[in-house]
Formats: C-alpha cells, structure tokens, sequence
C-alpha cells in the first residue's frame, strides 16, 4: 500500500507502479479473505480466557489495502479500473460474509469516479474493470488461489 500511495504521490505521479503495487495487494487481499482470521483471544483447555490481543480483522485489512490508494489515485483512471478489477475479483472469489465490505468500496469507488471524471467518456474507461489498469480484454479470467477461475464482466 505503501508503494501504490508514493507512485500516486504529487511528487512521483507514477499510476503504473500503483497498478503493479495493487496485483500484489490483489494478491494479498485474496489469500487472506480465504482464511478464518484470529479473533484475538487465546483460550486454555478448559475454555478460560487467558490472553486477549490486538489482531487485525477482514475490515482492517480492506480498508489499509484500498482507501489511501482511492483517495490517492482518485484522479487517474488506471488506477480506479484496476482497483474496480480487483474488488469485484475479490466479491466473485471470496466466500460471501468478504463480500459485504468489498461491495462498499466498491460503491465508494463509483462515487469517487463521478466526483473526478466530470467528462461522461472518462467516468466511462473509469466505470471499467481492467486487471492491467488501462489496455485490458474486455473478459478477464482470474485463477482464485483454489484452482477455481472466475470471469469478470
């Protein structure tokens, strides 16, 4: 997240290292949303809680992986298409209880499109799922880390 919100920074104004930064962050984001996440607390044999932690959960890893990276990168249409690509990869790859906040960035991300891209043909390329960020297929095909592939429109 880090690398995506530098490459979008004034400074640097690289969208593509946000782009390539985001397939790892893609990558990341589905391992995770596979697995049965620690709630923080550690029971002993009988049941009794013994140690509660700090550990992050599902919305704390959605929200550091997407919400700088779409303020940051609001304004550069590679990056909303493949932001978009990669959320609803996630909402058609991840088990169902994922797919509740996925569907809410998703929603935020509309909004964030309307906002910067007043040009009805830009709010469109930006209104686009593109696993590359700009100059994908129309039909992607994702392998979701289970062997499973998914098509996104």
């Amino acid at each position: 997240m880090d690398i995506a919100s530098k490459g979008l920074s004034p400074a640097v104004n690289d969208p593509t290292t946000a782009v390539l930064a985001l397939d790892q962050i893609h990558h990341l984001l589905r391992n995770v949303g596979g697995r049965q996440l620690a709630d923080g607390r550690v029971r002993d044999e009988s049941g009794r809680l013994r140690l509660v932690y700090r550990t992050p959960d599902w919305e704390d890893f959605v929200h550091l992986a997407v919400t700088e990276i779409r303020h940051f990168g609001g304004t550069s249409i590679q990056v909303a298409r493949r932001l978009r690509a990669m959320l609803e990869n996630l909402i058609q790859t991840l088990p169902e209880g994922r797919a509740a906040l996925l569907r809410q960035e998703l929603k935020l991300l509309r909004r964030s499109a309307e906002r910067f891209f007043p040009e009805p043909e830009d709010l469109a390329l930006a209104n686009v799922s593109d696993s590359q960020g700009v100059g994908g297929n129309d039909e992607q095909t994702w392998a979701d880390g289970r062997g499973v592939e998914a098509k996104l429109p």
